[in-house]
């Protein structure tokens, strides 16, 4: 008797490992991570679809958010998942200027959730004014 006639001819399969899709507040830490210059670099990499390859352009952002720490802030709302794909809003606010949203994505990638290079190129064109992302 094979193992399908022994289960009542049900197919067993192992179904691939789902990554559970982060909350708003996981979200956050992990762009707290990405754009702290001074967090460990393979740790800031892990967080970006393109790695460490990705570092200098989240430095370049990472800079003026340093300089400014006390008046800037940043969060991360409403995730939607669509299968390995998430969208987000990630709100910046600036004292005495107040806040903006601007949508960003996350890609799944061997069981973490990953800054999309599109979203840290789209941030690193409208700081740098137009610019083009080196990535």
């Amino acid at each position: 008797m094979g193992i399908a006639s022994g289960l009542g001819g049900v197919h067993a399969h192992a179904e691939p490992p789902v990554t559970p899709v982060p909350s708003a507040s996981q979200l956050t830490s992990q762009v707290a991570v990405i754009f702290d210059t001074d967090a460990d670099r393979a740790l800031r990499a892990s967080y970006l679809e393109a790695g460490a390859a990705a570092l200098p352009v989240a430095d370049v952002l990472a800079g003026p958010m340093a300089q400014h720490r006390s008046m800037v802030s940043m969060r991360v709302e409403d995730p939607v998942s669509n299968g390995d794909r998430l969208s987000s809003q990630l709100v910046m606010a600036v004292m005495g200027i107040g806040a903006q949203r601007r949508e960003i994505n996350w890609v799944e990638h061997a069981g973490s959730w990953k800054l999309t290079t599109d979203s840290l190129c789209s941030l690193y064109t409208e700081v740098s004014r137009g610019q083009g992302c080196p990535l």
